[in-house]
């Protein structure tokens, strides 16, 4: 049976246990730590987040080129430590896939260099690269300010059925300061939801014994207030209106990556300094490089360009909607350049998307929402600066 992963086929014998693959791997960590001669690297081993998210492919002429997934050991610039459910021979080649903390896939080809037994059908593969990639970027954690956007003590059911998109997801919501509770089935979600208080649901439309849209309609049958978050590969608008008909308050689309998980955390859970009745507190969008005393009056004077870039756009758009597209596919070029060397990660991949829905549709109703998503985002950022001096008259 074959399962997919970013739309890749993949076959998955190893069957280990996260408690198996942890035990596996101590202990042949253990017994390299005893051998001298392994430690001498030209790059630092680096443990992997997404251990049992790696697929590989064997690229072997007349084998008909399968994919397999391993559970990374580590993984560094040149090379990596695998274990796959059978035997290679030296030199053969591979290919591997990685999921990024974006939820996106790299693939990096290399050659096997070792293959040794494990126990059962577990081999330990050693692979090196055949160009080196910069693993650190690779596993680079969340900025501090995306961190913890939720509540400590929020609540998020999962329900999804994909087991390695629901390793991932998890992974990103407990990267969020959030407490996952992760099912596989929309009966399992149903029977949870009714024995224990949760802040949010996040539900996959395509579950395979209820779908999330008849599960949302239940559940607010049953009296379910939270919010709840329709989880599909498909943004058909059809399929988004059908979701938010059934009682779902908002749609997320698949891939989810981190970026998306954070807003949608940041908008439904809220902040727990807000008091009810009041205007929702702003919180501020600071720079990575915000605590840099070297850069911070570089990204000052960035965001005063930021500041008088959104207002520009805003009013074109509002005074000259024919030239709006135009406008903001502009502004969309610079921001994802400077806005990434700036340290506002979350703001480069906004623009992304804004000039990918102003290219698939340019009338200003179509993109309007992404727009305006930006345009909170850059008002966040630009909150830090002082208030701007108001014209006379």
């Amino acid at each position: 049976m074959h399962d997919s992963l970013h739309g890749i086929a993949y076959l998955d014998l190893l069957k280990l246990t996260p408690v198996q693959q942890e035990s596996i791997i101590r202990q042949l960590d253990a017994e390299e730590a005893d051998q001298p001669g392994r430690s001498k690297r030209r790059s630092p081993r680096l443990s992997y987040p997404f251990r049992d998210g790696t697929l590989m492919t064997v690229l072997e002429r007349g084998h008909g080129q399968p994919t397999y997934r391993v559970v990374m050991r580590n993984i560094s610039d040149h090379g990596a430590g695998v274990l796959h459910c059978g035997f290679l021979h030296r030199m053969t080649p591979v290919r591997l896939t990685l999921v990024t903390e974006d939820n996106e896939t790299l693939q990096v080809r290399g050659t096997v260099q070792r293959c040794g037994f494990v126990k059962g059908k577990v081999h330990d593969v050693g692979i090196a690269f055949d160009q080196p990639i910069a693993a650190r970027s690779l596993l680079a954690m969340e900025a501090e300010e995306e961190m913890g956007v939720g509540a400590p003590a929020s609540r998020v059911l999962l329900a999804e059925d994909a087991p390695l998109q629901r390793r991932l997801t998890s992974y990103f919501l407990q990267k969020l300061g959030v407490e996952p509770h992760v099912v596989g089935s929309g009966r399992e979600a149903l029977t949870l939801s009714t024995k224990q208080p949760f802040d949010m649901l996040m539900l996959g439309l395509d579950l395979p014994d209820i779908p999330g849209d008849r599960l949302a309609a239940r559940m607010r049958k049953n009296g379910l207030t939270v919010p709840i978050i329709a989880l599909s590969v498909d943004e058909d608008e059809s399929c988004v209106a059908e979701a938010i008909q059934a009682g779902c308050d908002a749609f997320l689309a698949k891939p989810i990556t981190r970026t998306k998980l954070a807003d949608v955390m940041e908008r439904w859970l809220g902040d727990p300094d807000d008091e009810p009745g009041k205007e929702p507190r702003v919180k501020p969008l600071y720079s990575e490089l915000w605590d840099d005393p070297y850069a911070h009056a570089m990204v000052r004077e960035f965001l005063e360009w930021l500041r008088d870039e959104t207002a520009e756009v805003r009013r074109v758009h509002a005074s000259r909607p024919g030239e709006a597209a135009a406008r903001v596919r502009a502004m969309c070029g610079e921001m994802r350049l400077t806005c990434a060397s700036m340290g506002y990660p979350r703001i480069a991949q906004a623009a992304q998307e804004l000039a990918q829905c102003v290219e698939d549709d340019g009338r200003p109703e179509a993109y309007r929402p992404s727009l305006t998503h930006l345009c909170e985002l850059c008002d966040r950022a630009c909150g830090v600066l002082p208030p701007q001096p108001e014209t006379p008259g």
